[in-house]
């Protein structure tokens, strides 16, 4: 692989910078920081993905004013005659990958590329199979870092055998060797932890020879009790037949007795309600007896009542009476009353018309005057108002005109209108925003400045202390520098030094006075917003002033045409006082009206209460009549009886009345007891026959009681038996299930520990195997392995790559430990015996040929990143001199600062960095 060329567009410090690869030595140089080593980093990553930062967001440029970059990596390379060229790109919200291979096109007679594929995944894999190495193999073969040559010089065996592994990538066995042992212990755990669960196998298995035969032997005594059981069964059935045919004569025998029995006990209860009727029946006709005596009685009741209530009546009627009488006199002496003092009732209330009318003018005059007050005091009010508005106007007037006329050009503002004075301020104040603007951009640039200036400064210190402290030595590379040189170097950082310092105290003092200046004006600004405020503020005033001067004179006409007001209410309080004090006068005599109409008008009228005296008196004659009557039916009656007796002699005449009633109503059922008497003989005498019937039939009946016991108590015996069997049975069914269930829980544990021993044994075998293969992956397996295979290749190459120095050695050797033997004209010499330049040969050799056997013999090009730090100036120029020697690569990147390199190289790239953007320096 040839890189031809790279072309980076907002990658890490690299705004946008295209570099061409040529064959040969390529030297990368530039200042610490410069953005050297971001170009090799650029190659890995636009090849592989490969990068050293955090995350892909990170090797994104973001420059002030472009914060939404689009970071693009472009690179263009030959393999095996192909030329290809991929590009990767990421912005803010999206990553793009695409490989393309340059052809000829027939019909434009031109190359031009054409996609092979798009996306992360599809690119690395093709460039994978294009250059037959991957990512890892890259960074470890092509890709040399920096102190890698340094550290297979200075590198202990040990440190060296383990930096050549990490080169093959033999480190991986080592570490997958490492990770595989938690693995072992995992399994380790789950072993121990399934022969802790197998422990209850074997004791499962004795369980289940248990259960198996309790369960034989259950269900052998079952059978037999079911044999009992069938036997008795039979039995049962034989003692069932004889029962059967005994009941047939029980049940008629029974059945015949309990006829007798229901018919005797019919004949008692027949004769027994027999007796009971005819008792009732004498009891009836005694009572009739009994009616005819009292019925003499109940006739007197009504009479009786009836004189009790005319007599009663008599004493409301001479109540009532008096009652009327009383009325008539009261209505008579009211109806005076009222005659006499109707003249002061007409009085008292016309004059209560009169003030009325009075009140209603004296509310409206009221309202009046009111108005007027309010009229008076407003105006006063407006005055007051008038008076403030136009000293407040006036004042700011002053000021207004004596600011603009002071501090700007403008003249003559007295004589202008409200409106051309607001756009005279606002272009004041315009201008003035703009004035503060263009300070706050003069001061920004400033501070950019002075950034700028002490970055300068950062950067020329360090070198300059360090070209103090170190001597005649480069503070960067460690080479050799003459004492001029130095001094020119001192000369050159102070005074760019003192330049920057005093371009920062030249740019603090602009910025003092910029920031007074941006005071000043300011202040200026405020003003004059305030006088806009103020002005908007004061054409409120102006139109308040204009409204308040109308309103004063509207009010003023109206307060004059008011001014009679005040003595109309005057007038008309002096006539609701004369009214007021004739009112009072009949006022008395109003009260005396009043209180007898009231109470006049509580009764009835004088003709009313005359004709209820009459129709009272008619009554009462009536009354005394009926009364008559009722002494003439009955001789105990007289007008001379007592309220008392009469009372005793009704309620006599009520509690006989009342045993009548009852008496009454017994007699009513006499012909219902006559009919049942008769129904009840007729009864008794059928009973009676059927009796006589019943009691010949059961003699006929042949049934022995004693014979039907003994079978039915033999029976029960064997139903009792059967029962006890039954019961032995179920309970041997019961153990029979629960062995059953017992055992199947059994065989079911027993067929878990199965496959838990088989698991067991499984974990077993693959720990075996972890074992085995992570043996295999130890220092002593395949790794051992891979550098006994690898060696020889490495060897060869190591050689080849040594004998391009011309040293006077005929052979290398290299141990399984990767240490060199060279065998020249003393005899074999190892590493710590060779000069200082050869141990820098061998080691570049060595590194040459790990990177050639890692790409299969095939290898055009390597890149190296600062190939002589951490050597001594001595192996520095050793370094130098065997890279001009290299003749069998085509293609060799080196980033250096060390300007030494320069004279091996056959392309000199300078890179450069200015204000933290890195860019290619072109010669002139």
């Amino acid at each position: 692989m040839i890189f031809d060329s790279l072309h980076l567009k907002n990658f890490k410090s690299h705004a946008d910078t295209k570099i061409d690869f040529n064959p040969g030595i390529s030297l990368i140089v530039g200042e610490n920081g410069a953005g050297k080593s971001t170009i090799l980093e650029a190659i890995s990553f636009a090849l592989f993905k490969q990068h050293n930062s955090k995350t892909i967001k990170d090797l994104v440029r973001n420059s002030k004013g472009n914060a939404s970059a689009t970071m693009n990596v472009s690179l263009e390379f030959t393999s095996n005659g192909n030329h290809y060229k991929v590009e990767r790109s990421h912005t803010k919200s999206s990553s793009k990958a695409v490989l393309y291979q340059k052809f000829y096109n027939k019909s434009t007679k031109d190359y031009q590329y054409q996609i092979m594929c798009e996306n992360d995944k599809n690119v690395n894999s093709e460039i994978k199979s294009i250059l037959q190495i991957d990512s890892d193999l890259f960074l470890n073969a092509i890709y040399i870092r920096q102190g890698e040559i340094a550290e297979l010089v200075s590198k202990s065996p040990a440190e060296k055998k383990k930096l050549i592994a990490k080169l093959l990538g033999i480190d991986s066995l080592e570490k997958a060797w490492e990770n595989i042992k938690p693995l072992i212990n995992d399994y380790e755990n789950k072993e121990a932890e399934l022969k802790g669960r197998l422990v209850n196998k074997d004791n499962v298995d004795v369980q289940i020879k248990d259960n198996k035969l309790a369960y034989t032997n259950l269900k052998n005594e079952k059978l037999e009790i079911d044999g009992k059981i069938k036997q008795v069964k039979i039995n049962k059935d034989e003692l069932a037949k004889q029962k059967q045919v005994l009941d047939v004569n029980r049940l008629e025998y029974t059945n015949i007795k309990n006829r007798i029995d229901n018919e005797s006990n019919d004949v008692k209860r027949l004769k027994h309600e027999k007796s009971e009727l005819q008792f009732k029946l004498d009891e009836i006709n005694t009572s009739e007896k009994e009616m005819k005596r009292l019925e003499k009685y109940v006739r007197k009741l009504p009479v009786y009542l009836h004189f009790e209530e005319c007599s009663r009546k008599i004493l409301e009627l001479n109540k009532e009476k008096e009652d009327f009488e009383k009325d008539l006199k009261m209505v008579k002496n009211h109806q005076e009353i009222l005659n006499k003092y109707k003249p002061s009732y007409e009085k008292y209330n016309k004059f209560g018309d009169e003030l009325e009318k009075l009140f209603e003018e004296k509310a409206k005059a009221d309202s009046q005057f009111e108005l007027l007050n309010k009229i008076i005091f407003d105006n006063n009010e407006l005055k007051k108002e008038i008076k403030e508005d136009t000293a407040s106007l006036d004042s700011f007037n002053r000021k207004l005109v004596s600011t603009i006329e002071n501090e700007t050009e403008y003249t003559d503002v007295d004589n202008k209108s409200p409106d051309e004075i607001t756009k005279i301020l606002n272009k004041i104040i315009s201008d003035l925003e703009k004035s503060l603007v263009n300070i706050d951009e003069e001061v920004k640039n400033k501070t950019n400045e002075i950034a700028t200036s002490k970055e300068a400064i950062n950067s020329c210190e360090k070198p300059l202390n360090d070209l103090k402290n170190i001597g005649n030595k480069c503070p960067i590379c460690q080479s050799d520098i003459s004492n001029q040189k130095k001094l020119d170097l001192e000369r050159e950082y102070k005074e760019k030094i003192i330049s920057s310092r005093n371009k920062i105290n030249k740019d603090e003092k602009d910025i003092a006075i910029l920031k007074d200046k941006k005071d000043i004006v300011k202040s200026k600004k405020d003003t004059f917003n305030d006088l806009s405020n103020e002005l908007a503020a004061n054409k409120y005033l102006i139109d308040r002033l204009i409204k308040n001067s109308k309103k004063y004179e509207e009010n003023s006409h109206e307060i004059e045409a008011k001014k009679h007001t005040k003595d109309n209410l005057l007038k008309i309080n002096s006539d609701i006082e004369d009214v007021r004090l004739k009112r009072k006068e009949s006022k008395e005599g109003y009260d005396q009206y009043v209180g007898a109409k009231k109470t006049i008008d509580t009764y009835s009228s004088e003709n009313d209460i005359k004709n209820k005296i009459n129709q009272n008196r008619d009554e009462f004659d009536h009354t005394v009549r009926l009364i008559q009557i009722d002494i003439n039916k009955d001789a105990h009656l007289s007008a001379d009886i007592s309220e008392q007796e009469l009372r005793d002699r009704i309620e006599d005449l009520k509690r006989k009345e009342t045993k009548f009633n009852q008496l009454k109503g017994f007699i009513k059922v006499k012909s219902s007891y006559e009919s049942q008497i008769s129904s009840k003989k007729e009864s008794l005498k059928f009973k009676e026959a059927n009796l006589e019937k019943l009691s010949k039939d059961i003699k006929n009946i042949s049934y022995d009681e004693e014979k039907y016991n003994t079978v039915v108590s033999n029976l029960t015996i064997i139903e009792d038996k059967l029962t006890n069997l039954n019961k032995d049975s179920s309970k041997y069914e019961g153990q029979i299930k629960v062995i059953k269930s017992n055992l199947d829980n059994l065989i079911k544990e027993q067929n878990e520990y199965t496959s838990l021993l088989k698991d067991y044994n499984d974990v077993q075998t693959f720990i075996s195997y972890l074992v085995e293969i992570r043996s295999l992956f130890s220092k002593d397996g395949i790794q051992e392995d891979l550098r006994k295979l690898s060696r020889p290749t490495i060897q060869k190459y190591t050689k080849e790559f040594f004998e391009e120095f011309n040293f006077d050695y005929s052979d290398l050797i290299l141990d399984d430990d990767f240490n060199v033997s060279l065998y020249g004209p003393e005899g074999e010499s190892s590493l710590d015996m060779v000069s200082g330049g050869e141990r820098i040969a061998i080691a570049l050799a060595l590194r040459l040929g790990i990177t050639k056997s890692m790409s299969n013999g095939i290898m055009e090009t390597i890149l190296l990143d600062e190939p002589t730090i951490h050597l001594d100036s001595y192996r520095r120029h050793e370094l130098i001199d065997l890279l001009r020697k290299m003749s069998s690569l085509p293609q060799m990147i080196i980033v250096t600062h060390d300007e030494e390199l320069e004279s091996a190289a056959d392309t000199i790239i300078k890179i450069k960095k200015e204000l933290g953007v890195s860019r290619l320096v072109k010669d002139d």
